[in-house]
This record gives structure tokens, C-alpha cells and sequence, in this order.
């Protein structure tokens, strides 16, 4: 399978918690316990975990049912659909999926912020705020003081964690504390970056927040996730399979007027 049978902007990796991240190649990759007792790529007969990557995403196959398979905190028996920073627990032991990079914000050009903008969401997919969206009409701070737009309800979190804030052509500046943590998005750890669509943000290793956007506003979206469009299939095949009719109807109509011609010279 090459690039272009991927979905657009997938660039994932597999981290071993410490080790050097492993490329996510088009493809099966089959990983499990290596004869030095470390996850790593093994046959598919030695396989506990299978990676799939495919135009639909990353596919998570469990091949065993009895193995304590976690993503997320969430159990997973069968099958998982991942994204760029979801934690992947196998017995005790962590693997994480590293998505895009997001954007420094000293690396692009400077952009003016705005009052905010209510199709643009941060919805929580795990931890305290699961099944919760947050509208970014306004900036938002999130931490565990009582002022906190989304307050995280745990005495660990920092009072002031982070700042969010639209900026112009779409894009939410995250901005962290000095003197606080990182948080990870898409598994990777920052402090100041640009979020695009799709990307996930992780608060204290638990509570995950995915950015949504309208899919028709392409202002909102990252280039690379827009596919191309293609001419539709159905409309070229019909217009082929009226082509006969209408061979066969000039036809008839040429041999009436032949016949017409014929009479009138007789």
C-alpha cells in the first residue's frame, strides 16, 4: 500500500514509553512481547496487538480477548479506532500513538486574535468531561480554580492550567502556564502551539478533548485532511448507459425520413 491509500495528513508513530517512537507504516504491524521481554514488532504468530492503517484510519486489533487491553483507561476486547494521542495499556505497559506535530506558534506567521467562534469545539473523549463540548465563542482557561471555564475537579491539577484562545483563519492558540506542566497534544508535549482541527488535547494523563470544527468550513480545517474531489462515479455511468438510447433513437429517426423522402419521390 503506498501514500496515496492513506487518509490525508497521517504521519503516526508508536512510542514504547522511552524507547525510540516506531513509524506506522501503511499496512499491518504486529506487536507483542520480544524475546528481551519488551514490546516490540514480533511474527503474526507471536502477535498480542495488531496496528492497521488504512484510508479509514488506525485500527487497533486485540488478538487475544483474555489479554487487559486498555485505550484510554477504556477496555477494548476486539477492536479500537485510534487517533494521534491515545494511551494504549497491555499488561502494566504503555504504548502511546503520536499524531501530527502541532504547529509553534514562533514558526508561522503572526496571527491577530478574535472574539471567538461558536462552530469551533473542544469536546472532551475521556476523563471528567467525556460526552462534553465547549464552545470557544470566548477564551477559555482550564484548570482546577473555581474561575476555571472547565474546571478539573482533581486537587492535583494546577489552579490556572492552560488558555485558549481563536485566533484568525480558524485556528485556537493553546497557551500554558510558565512554571506549569505541559499538557500533550497528540501526544506530543508543549506549552505554546496552534490547534487545527481533529487534534487532541490531554490534561493531567486523563482528561482527553478533541477539536472540532464544521466540516464545510474549510477555513476551520487542516488542508491536509481535505481530500480532493473526484467527478461522481454514478453521474459518468448513467450518462454511459443512456449513450445506446440514444444511438438507437437517431437511428429510427434516420429510417423514418428515409422512408418519408422515399414516398414523396414516388
Amino acid at each position: 500500500m503506498n501514500d496515496a491509500a492513506l487518509p490525508c495528513g497521517y504521519h503516526l508513530r508508536l512510542d514504547f514509553d522511552g524507547g525510540e517512537p516506531l513509524a506506522l507504516p501503511p499496512g499491518v504491524l504486529d506487536i507483542g512481547t520480544t524475546r528481551g521481554s519488551s514490546l516490540g514488532p514480533v511474527e503474526p504468530t507471536r502477535a498480542q496487538l495488531r496496528f492497521v492503517l488504512d484510508r479509514r484510519g488506525l485500527w487497533l486489533d486485540v488478538r487475544e480477548a483474555r489479554l487487559g487491553v486498555h485505550v484510554n483507561g477504556r477496555p477494548v476486547r476486539r477492536m479500537a479506532l485510534l487517533r494521534g494521542g491515545d494511551a494504549i495499556f497491555l499488561n502494566g505497559r504503555e504504548l502511546q500513538v503520536l499524531g501530527r506535530m502541532p504547529d509553534d506558534i514562533a514558526e508561522l506567521p503572526p496571527l491577530e486574535s478574535v472574539d471567538g467562534d461558536l462552530r469551533i469545539v473542544l469536546r472532551g473523549t475521556g476523563g471528567q468531561f467525556h460526552g462534553r463540548a465547549f464552545t470557544l465563542e470566548q477564551p477559555r482557561t482550564v484548570g482546577s480554580d473555581a474561575g476555571a471555564d472547565i474546571r478539573i475537579d482533581d486537587p492535583g491539577s494546577p489552579a490556572q492550567r492552560a488558555q485558549l484562545h481563536c485566533m484568525t483563519r480558524g485556528r485556537v492558540l493553546l497557551r500554558v502556564p510558565t512554571g506549569v506542566a505541559p499538557v500533550l497534544v497528540n501526544g506530543h508535549r508543549v506549552r505554546e502551539v496552534l490547534l487545527r482541527t481533529g487534534d487532541q488535547v490531554v490534561f493531567d494523563a486523563h482528561h482527553r478533548f478533541v477539536v472540532e470544527a464544521p466540516l464545510g468550513d474549510l477555513t476551520v480545517m487542516d488542508p491536509e485532511l481535505v481530500a480532493p474531489e473526484a467527478p461522481p462515479p454514478v453521474a459518468r455511468s448513467a450518462s454511459l448507459r443512456r449513450l445506446p438510447w440514444v444511438l438507437v433513437a437517431a437511428a429510427l429517426i434516420g429510417g423514418l425520413l428515409s422512408l418519408l423522402l422515399f414516398a414523396g419521390g414516388r
